[in-house]
């Protein structure tokens, strides 16, 4: 019988993403159940900034940062449909990240990876250096925040899992 206790288990998170695979392996982790390696993308180490009270945001101005960002074609922004249907979870999301509060007393028995894009000036910055007891790495790709698109590192990930399976095994 196969189950999440016996499988090696490994998270990828990217920009929010990465704060719901912390947060999921944290409960997880409190319920007997480890991860192998959790990959927190869109993300760099550093100290966490100061919270910024953000006020409701022009649509305009969020679609013009969507499309600046480099994930979202700038056609795609001004269909009716789009601003209807998809903005309000978007800016919905973008209040629920910011209201985040990271404990930074959890600590994670798996090793963690930070990937980011050398261009992503919408990298997010935690402190994930001090969120695990087993070691953090920290790399830097080609790309803006969504350099994942266009090259998602699929090899990069591979050769991590590979090394994070040596140690997972003894």
């Amino acid at each position: 019988l196969i189950s999440a206790s016996n499988v090696p288990l490994v998270f990828f998170g990217h920009s929010m993403g990465a704060v719901v695979a912390l947060e999921t392996a944290v409960i997880l982790q409190a319920q007997g159940i480890e991860l192998m390696h959790l990959f927190v993308s869109g993300s760099r180490n550093g100290k966490l900034p100061p919270k910024v009270d953000l006020e409701e945001e022009d649509d305009d101005v969020i679609c013009k940062q969507l499309v600046q960002m480099g994930g979202t074609d700038p056609n795609i922004v001004s269909d009716p449909i789009f601003r209807e249907l998809i903005l309000p979870a978007i800016k919905a999301d973008g209040k629920m990240f910011n209201k985040y509060e990271m404990k930074l007393q959890l600590l994670l028995n798996c090793p963690i990876t930070a990937i980011y894009g050398d261009e992503d000036a919408h990298a997010d910055i935690r402190p994930w250096n001090q969120l695990t007891q087993l070691g953090f790495n920290e790399i830097c790709v080609s790309g803006d925040h969504f350099y994942l698109v266009s090259s998602p590192p699929f090899s990069m990930l591979r050769q991590l899992l590979q090394l994070s399976t040596c140690v997972y095994n003894g």
